[in-house]
């Protein structure tokens, strides 16, 4: 028998979310696997979707090293969710298996599972170890900022499958980076803090990048500020990353990732600098379709979804450099780019950033033409809209 507060198995659930799928046609994919470990009082939640695994270690009473057993996810959940803001939400659940079934014991009555000739087969459930050989210590914050920064940036087209997910690897400048693209825009993040062996080249899919968000997010209520980071030595297939009790076993995404630093321009002489902030607040009446509050940016052209922004030496010198940080080098005598691309470039950034673009000196150039590409640079951050794909 497993006992465990029910407060306690909340919690456990918590990070399978999204993870267990009910609508899955495997019929294991919507159970979760408890595992107790009677002599460390531990007992491990476990969840898949094959692709990836999640473990959670929780303390529980057990006296039975043969107690594990499938419950349905779904329906655990319904049925706490009933009694979680009652009184009852301060006893204990008491889990029992037999070879007719397994009961559960409910802080306010009895929930019974099916019988378990009826369960899918413990196999089913992937047997690997769940923390794979620690190469290298990352802090909880350096690895959301890096996550939070490309995650918008991650393709969903299936022909370039490689592309839906973020790309780890080890710069030789900036050390750990995370990247992701859709081929029209991209961002390399840097990953603060980190310690240990360098990344390989690994794509995490993005369903593991997005857990992975989550559970970041979740820690820091935890206290949870250090993360673990394993991956294969020879041929990375794998990837695990340990936030406190939860472990993420990933399966990585099997594929070449394009050369991105080939899209970043060498030559950056001419640029805009300012502060994102400020920026920000200034180019978002555009999307409203208020032109005229934003002072520094000239609508230009329009065109289907957007418009085209127009950065000119004039317009910039005639108003306020104190309330509005801005400044162009280069002797160009304006510059151009979408007004949407420059809002997603600034998205979670804060601070002095640089703008490079490409000057324009022909002014009849086709619309088309308009949309050149804009990087922007930050010491911990490199994004760049790009009207071609990688």
């Amino acid at each position: 028998m497993i006992r465990i507060k029910f407060q306690d198995f909340l919690e456990g659930l918590k990070p399978l979310y999204k993870i267990v799928d009910a609508r899955s046609p495997a019929r294991a994919l919507s159970f979760f696997k408890l595992v107790p470990d009677p002599e460390s009082g531990i007992v491990q939640f476990i969840g898949t979707d094959v692709d990836f695994t999640v473990s959670v270690r929780l303390n529980s009473d057990c006296d039975d090293d043969d107690a594990s057993c499938l419950l349905p996810f779904h329906g655990m959940l319904d049925a706490l969710d009933r009694i979680k803001d009652t009184s009852a939400s301060e006893g204990v659940l008491e889990i029992d298996t037999s070879p007719v079934g397994t009961a559960v014991t409910l802080p306010n009555g009895l929930f019974v599972q099916e019988k378990a000739g009826h369960w899918p087969s413990l196999d089913a459930f992937p047997a690997e170890e769940l923390r794979l050989e620690t190469k290298a210590r990352v802090s909880r914050g350096g690895l959301l900022t890096a996550l939070n920064r490309t995650r918008f940036f991650m393709s969903v087209e299936q022909t370039r499958y490689y592309l839906n997910g973020v790309f780890l690897r080890h710069d030789a400048d900036r050390g750990a980076v995370a990247i992701a693209t859709q081929g029209h825009m991209l961002s390399e993040a840097k990953i603060a803090d980190w310690e240990g062996a360098p990344l390989p080249d690994a794509i995490l899919p993005a369903t593991a990048a997005h857990w992975c968000r989550r559970q970041l997010t979740w820690a820091a209520d935890q206290g949870v500020e250090d993360v673990l980071i394993g991956w294969e030595e020879d041929d990375p297939k794998k990837m695990s990353i340990s936030v406190g009790r939860v472990s993420l076993l990933a399966k990585l995404i099997d594929g070449t990732y394009p050369d991105y630093q080939k899209v970043f321009p060498k030559d950056t002489s001419h640029s805009l600098h300012f502060d994102a902030d400020r920026l920000s607040t200034i180019l978002q009446p555009l999307e409203n379709d208020n032109p005229e509050q934003s002072p520094i940016a000239i609508l230009d052209r329009q065109y289907e979804g957007g418009s085209v922004l127009r950065f000119d030496k004039s317009s910039v010198c005639s108003f306020d450099l104190g309330v509005v940080p801005f400044a162009i080098t280069g002797d160009a005598r304006h510059f151009a780019c979408r007004s949407d691309y420059i809002l997603r470039l600034l998205d979670d950034v804060s601070g002095p950033v640089s703008l490079h673009m490409k000057p324009f000196i022909d002014e009849e150039e086709d619309s088309e033409n308009w949309c050149v590409p804009a990087l922007l640079e930050t010491s911990e951050l490199r994004r760049i809209a790009m009207p071609v794909r990688v």
